[in-house]
């Protein structure tokens, strides 16, 4: 959220509402030693809503999620949990690789599945230049709605990018 304000010059960017729980070094270890876990979490929800109203004025809200779909559930807070809270569909962003992409999909598309979170469509992220045509070839919509159609809509290849070093 800092680096967003940073450089995109939003003049009315409230790090307060736009990043509202920050998980940093020792809270959990915290959160575990409360002897109310459930209410500490329910405090954290209540950030989000709050966030989420704050911002209800705006055309479209992106929620970034970190890591996979069950980061940060030890506190109740999932990646999952939250766009469940938010009520907000995925878009998600995969790895690269013919069978370890789909591997890992299975996983994570179960994950949001149980959690009954929609994903919308994916990105398939870091892929090598030279293999993201072999990618297309193999990996496509058709394929996705086959493998986890139970997800009751069609996902959609939302992207292939490459692997860019600098970043």
């Amino acid at each position: 959220a800092r680096i967003i304000k940073e450089f995109s010059g939003i003049p009315d960017l409230d790090l307060s509402k736009v990043s509202p729980v920050r998980v940093g070094s020792g809270f959990t270890k915290a959160f575990l030693q409360s002897p109310d876990t459930r209410q500490e979490t329910q405090k954290l929800e209540n950030l989000i809503i709050d966030s989420l109203r704050s911002m209800a004025h705006k055309k479209i809200i992106i929620a970034e999620g970190t890591g996979h779909p069950g980061v940060g559930s030890i506190v109740g807070l999932s990646n999952a949990n939250v766009a469940s809270l938010m009520g907000a569909d995925i878009i998600f962003l995969s790895g690269g690789g013919i069978g370890k992409a789909l591997d890992m999909l299975e996983v994570d598309l179960s994950y949001f599945l149980f959690k009954r979170v929609r994903v919308r469509g994916i990105i398939f992220n870091k892929l090598i230049p030279e293999k993201i045509e072999t990618m297309k070839q193999f990996v496509t919509d058709d394929l996705l709605n086959k493998k986890y159609g139970a997800f009751g809509g069609s996902l959609s290849i939302l992207g292939f990018l490459p692997m860019i070093e600098i970043l």
